[in-house]
């Protein structure tokens, strides 16, 4: 077992200036603490690596974290507990690791009103609240519950004003982020409730996007907000699916190269530079890996001052390593019996890995569809390879038989830490790799089992020698 404590990760890392660093200081104490040692990691704009900075803590449950931050603030989680960090931010934390809510307190100078507040407002009016609903809802009364969650979340931002006085940092950070946040749910909706509610019609009222008249698009003052940042990158791909059809726009190969073209026609300045890199490194990761390349490469001409190329660049690299023709990465883990099975064992056969976990809405999503396509590949030599990246082992294992998933399964132990998330470079689940009979990597972004295309990139894959 890892001995830290992890104040963990978020891609929500926002800055006003890239390279402007600001000091803060988390001291604090951990009553009945198991660990010994505390770790701060959060990630800079657009890059897949952490910047990570640990503290020891003592035999009296001690710690303290020194370090800075590109200015203007970064969003962090304490196990469960999620932090609104600001320059110049020093305050502590001290909590009873047997009863962490209960006892959890904030004390000292900036920073620890901020975070008490901002704690303390997650326990019941979390911004994690629109994405579940998305579950079973309509687009209408979906717009009332984003509105209704962003009014009651300004509402105890201002009853907790007049007892608190909160920085002018977090003042305008946090109000954007509550605006933003349900802006971008309110642009995204559409498309997570068909995939959620398949068999349900989803029609987008006509008036539906009136918010948009009402929310500010092209605003490099808010590029300090991280709900901004995935707001403006969601309007282009929104306004493409309307330019496109939407049903249209998903099956388009070229759609990736159009939305990147789009963001250049409509933003300028440091989000069309932020804009046009977070497509690229998406494209990387989840689309065609030729057209995100030659984007990339494009954008290294046209745009050498953007200062996101170094990010980008920094996971180009990376995943040029996962590219089709590379070998693919070995590994070797547990599976459901506890017997250890390699993917060297499955050399001579087609391998449809798909890097997974039991709480995964999408990835539970695509379980009926891959039950249908294994039905479908029925007796060819391919081979369904599941590997989870769950922590609770039950879970995983119940998952498996109470859907009765066929195939092989096989855990990576450590969460989003694990190994096989290393080696592969997921940064979120469901991720799919089509491994050929050759222990090459044939695609690194196969469709899913939902896709109209799947059964046809597995055949490719089994004519390939």
């Amino acid at each position: 077992m890892k001995k830290n404590i992890l104040l963990c990760f978020s891609y929500l890392l926002v800055v006003s200036g890239l390279f402007a660093q600001s000091p803060v200081s988390i001291s604090g104490k951990i009553i009945n603490a198991k660990q010994d040692e505390i770790t701060l990691q959060f990630y800079p704009p657009l890059s897949n690596s952490a910047v990570i900075h640990k503290s020891k803590i003592d035999k009296q449950g001690n710690f303290s974290l020194n370090f800075s931050i590109p200015a203007s603030c970064l969003i962090a989680y304490l196990g469960d507990w999620q932090l609104f960090i600001s320059p110049n931010d020093n305050f502590s934390i001290t909590y009873d690791a047997t009863k962490k809510d209960e006892t959890l307190k904030f004390t000292g100078g900036k920073g620890a009103g901020e975070n008490a507040f901002f704690v303390e407002m997650n326990k019941t009016l979390s911004s994690r609240l629109l994405y579940r609903r998305m579950y079973n809802t309509t687009p209408e009364a979906f717009l009332l519950f984003a509105d209704s969650l962003a009014n009651a979340q300004l509402k105890k931002y201002e009853e907790a004003s007049k007892n608190t006085k909160f920085s002018e940092d977090f003042d305008f950070h946090f109000k954007n982020y509550v605006l933003y946040g349900a802006a971008n749910a309110k642009l995204y909706a559409g498309s997570y409730m068909r995939y959620f509610q398949p068999n349900k019609p989803i029609e987008i009222p006509a008036n539906y996007y009136v918010f948009l008249a009402e929310t500010k698009l092209q605003a490099d003052s808010l590029m300090g907000n991280p709900n901004y940042q995935e707001f403006v990158a969601s309007y282009i791909s929104n306004r493409y699916d309307f330019l496109k059809k939407e049903a249209q726009s998903k099956t388009n190969e070229n759609y990736l190269k159009e939305q990147y073209q789009l963001a250049n026609m409509l933003l300028k300045g440091k989000v069309g530079d932020f804009v046009r890199a977070k497509f690229i490194k998406d494209g990387l990761q989840y689309a065609n890996w030729q057209i995100a390349e030659q984007l990339y490469h494009e954008e290294k001409t046209n745009f050498p001052q953007n200062e996101f190329l170094a990010p980008l660049t920094e996971v180009y690299e990376e995943l040029k390593k996962l590219a089709p023709g590379q070998p693919a990465p070995l590994f070797t883990f547990k599976d459901i019996e506890g017997k250890e099975v390699s993917l060297s064992d499955f050399r001579g056969k087609v391998v449809y890995l798909d890097i997974w976990a039991s709480w995964c809405g999408p990835c539970i999503a695509e379980i009926p569809h891959a039950k249908k396509l294994k039905e479908r590949m029925k007796g060819k030599d391919v081979v369904f390879l599941y590997v989870t990246i769950d922590e609770n082992e039950k879970s995983w294992k119940d998952m498996v038989k109470n859907k009765e998933m066929e195939g092989v399964h096989l855990i990576s132990e450590g969460g989003w830490a694990s190994e096989i998330n290393k080696l592969y470079g997921v940064n979120g689940v469901p991720t799919y790799f089509l491994i050929g009979k050759d222990g090459k990597i044939f695609n690194n972004r196969p469709p899913r089992p939902s896709s109209p295309n799947i059964d046809k990139e597995l055949e490719k894959a089994l004519a390939s020698q």
